[in-house]
């Protein structure tokens, strides 16, 4: 994948100090790869809180891509695979840098999104929505 593959590129101001490039590419609200941090036109139905969360969870998958390997040793031990886990923690991550109210609302969205067949189910990548939902819930903030 390169640069003219993207259809255009936005700044997303995250804080007050950190302005993220995202690249405007589907299929998929939002995903991450060693390339940025990439979404499509779904990503424009969240509000901004929820659009931080997002771009929260993406990050932390943009941040630790070349830690994977570490991850992969997991799956050894786990009923999910490490692209699974990561998601777990990338929910996490999103709920502590920013806000667990928007990250649980974005996902509760999501988990609409997909009873309504708007956006497929990937179970190969990702955890059940429903277990998604309920770890945040569970999450225990300081």
């Amino acid at each position: 994948m390169n640069k003219r593959n993207f259809k255009k590129i936005r700044i997303f101001q995250l804080t007050k100090d950190k302005k993220v490039k995202l690249h405007f590419k589907g299929p998929f609200i939002a995903n991450a790869n060693c390339f940025g941090i990439q979404i499509d036109e779904y990503f424009d139905r969240f509000t901004k809180n929820e659009q931080k969360s997002i771009i929260w969870h993406e990050y932390y998958h943009y941040k630790i891509f070349w830690r994977r390997l570490f991850l992969m040793l997991k799956d050894f031990f786990s009923k999910y695979n490490a692209k699974q886990l990561e998601e777990f923690e990338a929910d996490e991550y999103a709920a502590i840098k920013f806000d667990k109210e928007s990250t649980l609302s974005y996902l509760r969205k999501v988990k609409k999104m997909q009873d309504n067949e708007e956006i497929p189910i990937d179970l190969k990548y990702h955890p059940p929505i429903k277990e998604r939902i309920k770890r945040i819930e569970n999450l225990k903030l300081k």
